[in-house]
């Protein structure tokens, strides 16, 4: 019996990472808490652990928020020291756990009720499982909310969808 060994891949891996990867931009910041966790990483990564000078990293900070994050930091200039108090003003705001878990659960609470097409019946399953699984992300154990939820999401159904819905459990 013979036995075969597969060739390395890593001289492969190596020849293909030098392929042109598009152009990764950081999305502009609104204010939406929702947002923050994506635009907190991504600048982090591709600017903030960046050996640039700090006044640098404030200008891309600047030109990458607007609405209301723009406006909490619109009164500092353009400085070294104002980066640093910008990215702290930033995060005291935005990187509150207790204000992200109001808003993912209130997002779930707030779904139209009368639901009964196809594509909004989606939609409700879809907002909440995003915000289960945001919740999720933020340690909060959501492993016992199953009861509740069903209560809460099987009285978004219009009337009738409620009631196929109740005799379908019959069976």
């Amino acid at each position: 019996e013979t036995v075969t060994i597969a060739p390395q891949l890593g001289s492969d891996i190596i020849a293909h990472s030098s392929l042109p990867l598009p152009k990764v931009t950081i999305p502009q910041f609104n204010g939406d808490c929702l947002k923050w966790r994506q635009f907190y990483e991504l600048f982090l990564e591709m600017v903030g652990k960046q050996s640039l000078p700090s006044v640098q990293k404030m200008w891309y900070l600047k030109t990458n928020l607007s609405g209301e994050a723009g406006k909490l930091i619109s009164h500092l200039s353009l400085t070294e020291d104002n980066y640093k108090t910008a990215w702290m003003l930033l995060q005291e705001r935005y990187n509150n756990k207790r204000v992200l878990v109001s808003t993912l659960v209130e997002r779930i609470l707030s779904q139209p009720n009368g639901t009964s097409s196809t594509a909004s019946i989606k939609a409700l399953h879809d907002t909440t499982k995003e915000c289960m699984l945001a919740l999720n992300n933020l340690q909060i154990d959501t492993t016992s909310w199953d009861a509740l939820l069903i209560q809460l999401i099987t009285k978004k159904l219009d009337h009738a969808l409620y009631i196929r819905f109740m005799q379908s459990l019959a069976n």
